[in-house]
């Protein structure tokens, strides 16, 4: 395989030049990965250390060559900025935009900025988010809606969004708590072990040694998961069929209502059957409201019958749009969903919720 513009590389230094461009060959020729997750993961990298000049000048290239617009380009960048820093993003953007004008592609066009209510929308599961509320429930809020904003957005896939979170901890050496939760995201968005093994190989070009650690926490990480299958994620929708409100407390001087509803849904997709779920709202004075409950479901699950509990939260802006998140309850999957574990997000408008769904066993 021939890189894009081997020439410029050589003439920077003979011996480094050849070095560098048999590594590149190498980590291209990675299996695993497609080429637009590679140059993807080559655009991490350049933003973290940061190195904006030549190399992010060549993968620009690289990747328009491969039919990338100046779009997907703006959407990794887009997304890097919660986790990689809005600071280590900006000037990325001012040179992306530059070296667009140079090649002679059009200057981007605005793009539509979606509201707080329809940004909203699931990035990291319930588990996660209790664990940051408990480190510090504020810093949680800010996690919470930063990366629900990108996650949100369209563009990218849950695959390559939780790949590139998670070399941005390899590039930046944070290998405890979010690596974890990125390592579980891209393996619930599909990845395999051997494909998250291949994007540390990858982005050994850009840092040895760091690679070299992220392998072994990784290793050392996958010991201690289930061995079983994750299956999904699978999609669905749900229909309310019956709903009953009733009034906890009535709005005090805060304005805030509680109230407990009780709803009988339809599930349909890759789960099917009918659920009780009970919720209790907290509901403020301009409409807004938070939630938390439990359900029952008993139904088919890829067309595994039995049931299970879960437990759910989640919040409803002012526009009346729900996002939400909820687990299964360990121990509670029957019949042939016994062992059963898993966590889905929804959004919800009305009556009618789309669903996604991952799943595995624990005992099966």
């Amino acid at each position: 395989m021939k890189l894009v513009s081997e020439e410029r590389v050589i003439a920077l230094d003979p011996v480094f030049g050849q070095m560098g461009i048999e590594a590149g060959r190498s980590i291209w020729s990675i299996e695993e990965l497609t080429t637009r997750e590679k140059t993807f993961l080559c655009l991490v990298a350049d933003v973290c250390h940061p190195h904006l000049g030549l190399p992010f000048e060549l993968h620009i290239e690289m990747g328009m060559k491969h039919g990338f617009t100046l779009e997907d380009f703006r959407e990794v960048l887009r997304h890097l900025g919660p986790y990689a820093g809005y600071t280590a993003c900006a000037p990325a953007f001012e040179r992306l935009f530059e070296i667009a004008r140079q090649m002679g592609s059009q200057e981007p066009v605005e793009q539509k900025i979606l509201s707080a209510e329809e940004a909203l929308a699931p990035g990291y599961p319930t588990s996660v988010l209790e664990d940051l509320s408990r480190l510090e429930a504020k810093f949680s809020a800010y996690v919470e809606q930063h990366a629900h904003h990108v996650w949100s957005r369209g563009g990218l896939s849950r695959r390559e969004r939780a790949i590139i979170w998670l070399a941005v901890d390899v590039l930046y050496q944070t290998l405890d708590a979010s690596f974890q939760a990125h390592v579980d995201l891209a393996l619930q968005a599909g990845a395999s072990r051997e494909d998250l093994r291949a994007v540390v190989r990858f982005l050994a070009e850009f840092g040895l040694s760091k690679a070299w650690r992220a392998m072994d926490v990784l290793n050392n990480y996958f010991g201690h998961l289930p061995t079983t299958k994750l299956y999904g994620p699978i999609t669905g929708e749900v229909e309310v069929i019956d709903y009953q409100a009733k009034s906890i407390a009535e709005p005090d001087e805060s304005g805030i209502t509680l109230i407990e509803t009780r709803l009988l849904e339809q599930f349909t997709g890759g789960l099917v059957g009918t659920g009780w779920a009970d919720h209790v709202r907290v509901v403020k004075a301009d409409g807004s409201a938070t939630f938390s409950g439990v359900e029952r479901v008993r139904g088919t699950l890829d067309g595994r019958a039995g049931s299970f509990t879960l437990t759910a939260r989640g919040s409803t802006g002012t526009s009346g749009i729900v996002h939400g998140s909820w687990d299964v309850v360990s121990g509670s999957g029957t019949d042939a969903l016994f062992g059963l574990r898993g966590h889905g997000e929804f959004t919800a408008k009305g009556h009618h919720a789309s669903n996604i769904t991952t799943y595995w066993f624990v005992n099966a």
